[in-house]
């Protein structure tokens, strides 16, 4: 059995073996027909030159490119692979009788010197010429074969004439028990309804097909060590794989691109991705441009609901060509109505398409529609508000920009995504364009210091407590005890690295109840700050004992001190023995 040695070839073992396996079976006299489906640049070229690499020692091997219908004759991959094959052996090799080579000079005209004068132009052929043909390439194939296994291979054959394909079903029936193996590669976004028909047809003489689909995790990682010459980081493979879907053309134009220009589509990409859209009717165009604008995974309702506001236009027709063609696929598990992009760069290439005006008239109607439907459950869908507003915030106003923006970092900020928090504190503090002390300043404020300190080295935490420190401030001045107290308690501002805590810490202490969990928190806050501040044992177990004597009365509080003396990440007496406790 002939062994797949492919070092650059990644993670098509399984497929590979099953071509394998397809030859070792017409070596044996049962002749088998694959086909090789998938998207443009998912390696199905690819894998077909590596099958006939371990195939060319004991093998004949021969090729034909396919080209558009509509520009080539008919029967142009037959001539293309007939044409391959006698050069690799010649025709009195094959001892052809006289009259088969007359009928393939009608696809080879150079095939004998003097062809016939009665000879038909193959586009002209009767019935009777045809089969005539089709007889003779079936008398060349049977002779090449019995010579030495043969492996023929039509690469995209999604172009392929109608003649071409007939010729195709003739020759596999016909040939089923030669040692000739048939490989078709095709784009399964461009299958014509002849190719299916063909497709159906070869299955009755046991038609294999492989589906390839985009490289795996580790694939991907291994594809992009191999053309970048050194390791990747588990960051980058997986930045790669997100947008690439693991298609291997993708993941290759993306490598070369400089890390700097890394988000960027590259040119050739751009190229296939445009050509794919562009055979797409309007309709569709369309309705993909406003998918692209709701994200990679989309609501199909949401979207038609902005393209036809009216609802007078029916546009399950453009949604069907759009999974036909492989652009979207399904997403069962979210819901009958939710698809996605197969690919983040289709998404991003679609989204290009169209001017800025545009895409920010299609963002300002996705968050008028959002806030129509959601209604009080707006905060649930914060951050999708936030993305849309900000991309229309000309259209909708920085006032929706602040708002959306501030509610999403702050359920961020609650379930400890504190990269995506500080991002939309970011873009709301922007926003504000204007610093009035207000509450509304002061919650971004808190909000970008606690989640820049939890997203910083711990020597570099003073700008994260400046922020969070200004905020205090306005609570203090405004009477809100409480949003004060959360601020400087929080777990994510830890003390290490800052400056000034214990001063804030003594002014709060005051405006709280002496034996309240409240105090518990500051006091615990205070001797960690105590102990980077002074670097002094006797003040930092001052505060501490004080605490730890408040949160012994509440269970409650206890709980609350401990899990804060754990995260404070002190080498200390008092706070080892709160964490055992």
């Amino acid at each position: 059995m002939l062994q797949p040695a492919p070092p650059q070839l990644f993670g098509r073992d399984s497929e590979l073996a099953l071509l394998i396996r397809a030859l070792a079976d017409s070596e044996r006299g049962r002749a088998r027909v694959v086909w090789i489906g998938g998207e443009p640049g998912i390696g199905k070229t690819r894998l077909a030159e590596e099958l006939a690499a371990a195939a060319t020692q004991r093998t004949t091997v021969a090729w034909a490119r396919c080209v558009d219908a509509e520009a080539a004759p008919p029967y142009w991959p037959w001539a293309e692979g007939i044409r391959a094959l006698l050069r690799t052996v010649t025709r009195e090799e094959l001892q052809l009788p006289v009259s088969c080579l007359k009928r393939l000079s009608a696809l080879v005209p150079d095939l004998v010197h003097h062809p016939a004068m009665t000879a038909r132009p193959v586009g002209r052929v009767t019935a009777s010429d045809r089969y005539r043909l089709f007889d003779a390439v079936r008398t060349l194939l049977q002779r090449a074969s019995s010579r030495a296994s043969l492996v023929l291979v039509f690469d995209d054959l999604h172009q392929a004439d109608a003649s071409s394909l007939l010729l195709l079903e003739f020759i596999a029936r016909e040939l089923s028990d030669s040692r000739l193996l048939i490989v078709a590669t095709y784009r399964a976004d461009e299958m014509s309804t002849r190719l299916r028909e063909t497709m159906g047809e070869l299955a009755r003489v046991g038609l294999q097909k492989v589906v390839l689909t985009g490289l795996g995790l580790k694939e991907t990682g291994q594809l992009l060590t191999y053309l970048s010459g050194t390791s990747c980081s588990d960051d980058l493979v997986r930045q790669v794989h997100t947008r690439t879907s693991g298609n291997p053309f993708f993941v290759t134009e993306v490598a070369h691109l400089q890390s700097s220009d890394r988000d960027a589509i590259p040119d050739n990409v751009r190229a296939v991705l445009h050509r794919r859209v562009s055979r797409l009717s309007e309709a569709t165009i369309q309705l993909l441009t406003v998918c692209s604008v709701l994200g990679r995974e989309f609501d199909f309702r949401m979207a038609a609901a902005v393209v036809a506001p009216d609802g007078d236009r029916d546009l399950l027709d453009a949604l069907d060509e759009a999974l036909e063609r492989l652009i979207v696929e399904p997403m069962p598990a979210a819901g009958e109505s939710w698809y996605r992009f197969r690919h983040e760069l289709v998404r991003a290439a679609v989204y290009e398409s169209v001017s800025p005006s545009r895409r920010a008239h299609w963002h300002a109607a996705v968050v008028a529609l959002m806030e129509q439907r959601l209604g009080a459950r707006v905060e649930e869908h914060a951050a999708d508000l936030a993305y849309h507003a900000a991309r229309a915030e000309a259209l909708v106003g920085s006032s929706r920009v602040v708002k959306y923006s501030r509610l999403a970092g702050e359920r961020m900020l609650a379930t400890h995504a504190f990269d995506g928090a500080l991002r939309h504190f970011e873009r709301a503090w922007r926003a504000r364009n204007s610093v009035p002390c207000d509450d509304e300043a002061a919650g971004i404020l808190a909000g970008l210091g606690l989640a820049q300190a939890a997203t910083t080295v711990r020597w570099k935490r003073q700008e994260a407590w400046a922020n969070v420190r200004r905020a205090i401030e306005y609570y203090l001045e405004a009477g809100e005890i409480q949003k004060a107290v959360a601020a400087v308690t929080h777990p994510s501002l830890a003390a290490e690295g800052v400056a000034g805590v214990t001063d804030v810490i003594r002014r709060l202490l005051p405006f709280v109840s002496e034996g309240s969990r409240e105090a518990a928190l500051l006091l615990a806050r205070g001797a960690a700050a105590a102990y980077f501040e002074t670097g002094s044992d006797k003040p930092t177990q001052q505060w501490f004992t004080r605490a730890l004597g408040i949160a012994s009365s509440s269970e409650d509080a206890r709980l609350e001190l401990r899990v804060l003396a754990q995260s404070l990440s002190v080498d200390h007496f008092a706070f080892a023995g709160m964490t055992r406790s």
